[in-house]
């Protein structure tokens, strides 16, 4: 089970396309909340551990390590765990603007093999264009300087570095150039394009978002031909799988994981069944399924499953529907007010997404079929 900890909403950036926006940025858990949500995490591990032995931390906000103290506690709380119960592994993962690191911040988090989710767009005038301080100054150099400084380490004992693009209709003419800068930037670090589902996209941007991939691809095709060793895949597994394969028996829709492989705790210490509807539970009835001071209402979970309409009416006739990869219920609510109704820009850019990554395998399995089964070895 992956726990996400939402330890604040405040944030010492106000980018432009940020979920949280227009919402109270005041509210965050103090040294009392911080110890019930570890003794919540650690017994609810206890009672799920015999079917479930993953154990994943995701301490998020907000900007978390405005709350260097509340993170501090996290990690000795559960190194203190782990020499106590045998087989007790913990993955953390910390989401951050990377704008706080400093000398400490870096040596406590790379002892204890905490990943990085550093939200970053790329270069100077993308990154100051959305990714702005609260006095409106742009962020680019202080985050180049950060992130240079991470890579730049003698002993990098980070379990993952993971840079965190965001795409616009504002940025996405950048794309492809971004790319290859963060790339350059953090050596070789693997980016997670993300496009901002929830702003407003016309079809010319969605086109540029798709010639812009294919550029991505291009040149993730090359690194892959120089480096044979593991690398980051755009597409998850089974995501590849399900295209190359073109088993049309996976429905690749139904791997919602709220409530089965991931809860998120609020700075209130309420439990929803993902972080994506962190900022949006109070308007969908059912959402809140426990806190940490009750135990967690099974029946409220089946109801948030029971609500979930995968095989969508309007879906039904798609030619990409046995590969769609963006149906996701909190973006659905997000952009359409509606977990079961999917808005005409996710649609729109999971048909781009899909063409080209569909592009980019079929090139990559007919030039250097060898590679790609070294990462894909069920596919024969």
């Amino acid at each position: 089970m992956n726990y996400q900890i939402s330890i604040t909403q405040k944030c010492n950036l106000n980018c432009t396309y940020c979920y949280e926006k227009n919402k109270n940025y005041h509210e965050y858990m103090d040294h009392e909340k911080i110890q019930q949500v570890c003794d919540f995490i650690l017994n609810d591990y206890i009672r799920r551990k015999e079917k479930d032995h993953y154990l994943g931390i995701n301490i998020t906000g907000g900007e978390p390590l405005l709350h260097l103290d509340s993170v501090k506690f996290i990690l000795s709380y559960f190194n203190e765990q782990e020499k106590i119960h045998e087989g007790l592994n913990v993955h953390f993962e910390i989401s951050t603007n990377a704008t706080l690191f400093n000398d400490n911040v870096i040596e406590l988090l790379n002892k204890r093999n905490v990943s990085l989710f550093i939200g970053v767009d790329g270069m100077a005038k993308s990154q100051n264009l959305s990714r702005k301080t609260v006095t409106s100054k742009g962020t680019f150099d202080i985050v180049k300087f950060k992130i240079k400084k991470i890579v730049n380490l003698d002993a990098i004992n980070f379990e993952n570095i993971i840079l965190n693009m965001v795409v616009t209709p504002q940025n996405v003419k950048y794309m492809f150039k971004n790319y290859r800068f963060l790339y350059d930037l953090s050596k070789g670090k693997e980016i997670s394009i993300n496009p901002a589902l929830e702003e407003q996209w016309n079809l010319k941007e969605i086109k540029k978002y798709q010639k812009e991939l294919r550029k991505v691809n291009k040149k993730y095709y090359k690194i892959l031909e120089k480096k044979q060793g593991d690398f980051a895949f755009l597409l998850t597994d089974k995501q590849a799988n399900i295209i190359l394969a073109d088993n049309q028996n996976v429905f690749s829709m139904k791997d919602c994981g709220a409530c089965r492989d991931s809860l998120t705790i609020t700075t209130r210490g309420e439990i929803i069944p993902c972080g994506g509807f962190l900022y949006a539970y109070k308007d969908v009835g059912c959402l809140k399924i426990g806190t940490i001071e009750k135990p967690i209402d099974e029946n409220k979970i089946n109801d948030f499953r029971d609500r979930i309409r995968f095989e969508l009416s309007t879906c039904k006739d798609c030619q990409f529907l046995h590969k769609c990869v963006y149906f996701c219920p909190a973006n659905n609510f997000k952009t359409t007010g509606d977990m079961n109704k999917t808005s005409f820009v996710i649609c729109e850019i999971n048909k781009a997404t899909i063409i080209e990554t569909e592009r980019f395998l079929n090139y990559f399995y007919k030039h250097n079929k060898q590679l790609l089964v070294q990462k894909y070895r069920n596919l024969e």
